[in-house]
């Protein structure tokens, strides 16, 4: 006996190389986002010079403001919103690679980055089911494997790069990581019509 295909396993504008492109955006951009945030707390206490105690204070603005606004964002356009918080973030980190040492500018920074993070993985689980070449629930899991191995990357290469150049070094590190992230999310439209001419019409997706 046939088996039946459940419609709501599917997306419903399937394409799969904006889906592998939104898989390596999530790895690049995480690892940029956790080559930083993993030593967050060394950055504010040794470059800033912000007590250990208000630390604590820092990060829990920064997630009052994410879960306050991330689904609301990305209700409106999960693809602007994906656009909006990779740029957030990498604003975020710029700021504090120009101006660390100072302690409100280092406080405005992180306070930034974890609403944008909120908002971008909410945003980026929406696009997943829009987008996903086939079934949704593998599609999930492969964004999930993105996202996890953007985390060991970026904690390993900025734990590398503390010991040696510390944790002003460690920031440089993320923005260039996050920078490269946004230039190619940013890419998407150009780079999707170049994959759409090079491929058949029926090997993962629409042409539009």
């Amino acid at each position: 006996m046939p088996v039946e295909r459940n419609p709501a396993a599917t997306a419903p504008a399937p394409d799969r190389f904006r889906f592998l492109l939104l898989v390596v955006v999530t790895a690049v951009v995480i690892g940029g986002f956790f080559t930083f945030y993993t030593y967050v707390t060394v950055f504010l206490t040794d470059v800033a010079g912000i007590s250990p105690h208000s630390v604590g204070g820092v990060f829990a603005v920064g997630g009052v403001i994410g879960t306050s606004l991330s689904g609301m964002l990305s209700a409106r356009s999960t693809r602007a919103t994906m656009t909006g918080s990779v740029a957030v973030v990498t604003a975020a980190l710029a700021l504090l690679v120009v101006a660390g040492t100072r302690p409100a500018a280092s406080v405005a920074a992180v306070t930034l980055l974890l609403p944008a993070l909120s908002a971008m993985l909410t945003a980026l689980a929406s696009r997943i089911l829009h987008i996903a070449p086939g079934n949704v629930d593998v599609a999930s899991a492969t964004g999930s494997a993105a996202f996890q191995a953007g985390i060991a990357a970026g904690s390993f290469f900025g734990g590398s790069v503390l010991g040696a150049h510390g944790p002003h070094g460690v920031a440089v590190l993320g923005l260039c990581v996050a920078a490269a992230g946004l230039v190619l999310l940013l890419a998407e439209e150009p780079l999707s019509r170049l994959a759409c001419v090079r491929r058949p019409r029926d090997s993962g997706g629409p042409c539009s």
